[in-house]
Parts: C-alpha cells; sequence; structure tokens
C-alpha cells in the first residue's frame, strides 16, 4: 500500500505536505452544510486509461492543446519528467537527473513547462522546453519553492515557498525578479493553481489540522474559504472557464475527485466513484472551451496510471 502523507513545511521538502493526496490523515473542521449530498450512483463518464504500466505515474497535466500529458514517474530509477500524446504514443522522459523532479506544469503557450527540482539540494523552480532543451532555474531562494502554476498569459507562476518560514504561496515574473508573497496566515498554504481569468489562484491551507481549498485574489488580498469539510481536501485545479475546481477529497470514504463551482453555495459534485484512489485532477476542454472531461491518477488498474474521463453530459454554464 502506498501512502503519501500530510507534513509540516518547516521540517523541509515541500513535496513531504502532500505528493498526490493518498493516505490516511485525520483532522477536524465543520462539515459543509450548504445544499444536498451529492454522491453519483455511477461515475460522471467513461473512464479509460491513457497508458498503462507496471510503474507508479503521476502529476499528469495535459497540454493547452489536450494532445500531450507531461506527468511524473519513478520508471528510471528516480523522480522524473515525462510526456506522452493523449493517444498513449511517443513516450518520452524529458529530465535524467538522479535527483527528485515534480509537479509540472505546461505554459498557457504549450512551449515550456515548469516544475519543481531538488539537483542543486534544494528545491527550486524550473523551466524546460516542451522538447525536452533550455534548463533554466527560475528561483535560487535558500528555502524551498515547488508547485508551480503559470499566469493565463504565461508571464508571471505562482507557487509554494516556506521561504517566510511556513509555506506560503508567492509569485514572480517568468523572465526572472523579485517573489512577491500573497499569503501570510500562519498555517500552510500551498498547491496553487492560477485560475484561467487571472483574477484569483486556488490553493490548499491547512488550518486546525484540516486541509481544505482557498481562494486568493492574483494581486493580493483577503483569502475566500472555498470548502469546509472534516474530510481533507487537496489539488484544487480549475476548469476551462473558471466556473469550477476540481479537487481530490476523502470525504466518501476513499480518495475521489469533485467538482465544487465556484461562487456558489452548493456542494461539491462527486465526479469518480471506485474503489481504488482517485487524485490529482485536470480538466479536458472542447474547442469552444466546453469543460469535457477529466484527466487525473488512479490504481484502479493496480499501479498508479494515468486515467481520461469524458464527460457524459456537458456541464452547466449558467
Amino acid at each position: 500500500m502506498i501512502i503519501i502523507f500530510f507534513s509540516s513545511v518547516n521540517c523541509g521538502r515541500l513535496d513531504l505536505i502532500t505528493a498526490a493526496a493518498i493516505g490516511v490523515v485525520t483532522g477536524g473542521s465543520d462539515d459543509e452544510t450548504d445544499g444536498e449530498p451529492t454522491a453519483p450512483p455511477e461515475e460522471m463518464g467513461v473512464v479509460s486509461p491513457v497508458i498503462l504500466r507496471n510503474s507508479h505515474d503521476t502529476e499528469s497535466h495535459y497540454s493547452p492543446t489536450n494532445d500531450a500529458i507531461v506527468f511524473v514517474s519513478e520508471d528510471s530509477g528516480s523522480k522524473d519528467l515525462w510526456v506522452v500524446n493523449r493517444s498513449g504514443t511517443g513516450l518520452t522522459q524529458l529530465t535524467t537527473s538522479n535527483k527528485a523532479e515534480f509537479s509540472p506544469v505546461w505554459s498557457p503557450d504549450g512551449t515550456s513547462i515548469a516544475f519543481t527540482s531538488d539537483s542543486l539540494g534544494n528545491q527550486d523552480i524550473w523551466l524546460i522546453s516542451s522538447t525536452g532543451t533550455g534548463l533554466t532555474r527560475l528561483t535560487t531562494d535558500p528555502a524551498n519553492d515547488a508547485y508551480p502554476s503559470f499566469s493565463p498569459d504565461g508571464s508571471q507562476i505562482v507557487f509554494t515557498s516556506n521561504r517566510s518560514g511556513n509555506s506560503d504561496i508567492w509569485k514572480i515574473p517568468v523572465a526572472g525578479g523579485s517573489p512577491t508573497q500573497l499569503t501570510t496566515a500562519p498555517d500552510d498554504d500551498y498547491r496553487p493553481n492560477w485560475a484561467p481569468g487571472g483574477g484569483q489562484i486556488a490553493y490548499v491551507s491547512i488550518r486546525n489540522g484540516n486541509s481544505d481549498i482557498w481562494v486568493v485574489p492574483s494581486g493580493g488580498g483577503t483569502p475566500e474559504r472555498v470548502t469546509e469539510h472534516h474530510a481533507q481536501d487537496d489539488l484544487p485545479f480549475w476548469s476551462t472557464t473558471g466556473k469550477y475546481i476540481a479537487f481530490t477529497s476523502k470525504r466518501s470514504g476513499n480518495w475521489d475527485i469533485y467538482l465544487k463551482e465556484y461562487g456558489r453555495v452548493l456542494q461539491p459534485l462527486q465526479a469518480t466513484l471506485d474503489a481504488g484512489v482517485d487524485t490529482g485532477p485536470s480538466w479536458l476542454s472542447d474547442e469552444s472551451g466546453n469543460e469535457t472531461g477529466l484527466i487525473f491518477i488512479s490504481n484502479r488498474g493496480g499501479f498508479l496510471n494515468i486515467m481520461e474521463m469524458t464527460f457524459y453530459e456537458l456541464l452547466p454554464k449558467n
């Protein structure tokens, strides 16, 4: 059994906070009381594997055109970045160091990938082209920086850092420069994801021993709590339109994917319903920007593999 657990970043590596939201963690917060429970009789769509390997593939992220996937695999003996076509062909290893590379995300124009690496001793944000060239170090602080996410125009990257003493959300220009701190709570904030409209950043905050999804203005300001449940909520990812936030939660008893409509007082909708672990969601969309499905990691095939869900029906837009 694989167990990845929550841990305070004050003790070191940020990837020990949560690498894939898998494991058993307890904590306390009040249950959500908005709306009725939404346990579905079946999953929201058809689930099929992108690739099935006797290896643990995690942290998948589609390219902007939905035709390729970057992900993390330990198939070569350490955590490295790989890419594969959506069809499952063209499997290619991008990084080859014996250190850990993780949390990759594609730039909005599809030309580069931001990720975390500890190849120089501590965790920093790095950039590499989608073809595996032009490796560039973006952050150089002696603290640990991890979990990048691009702004919609590709000019900035938001990330997690413990340079302030605990884990907070920061942003930095892609061209380089001084970073800006966005959250200052005494609790640990991590796993940011920039909304497609550019105005908000979703992230996870551990408060009173429990993790929930929060949103902070991308220019800084007062954070807003989005989920509140006694189970752990993790790994938020905005939909193409910015109307929904997909996240991972164990509120059903095991790890599943949920969809929260942002800005409305409604219970999250459960998207996956399987006895295995489903985690790390990101979105699929069509040419019109409609949210058509999800990509996520699941061990329903025996190993942690990349899965794709195509929704039975398009999500409501109003």
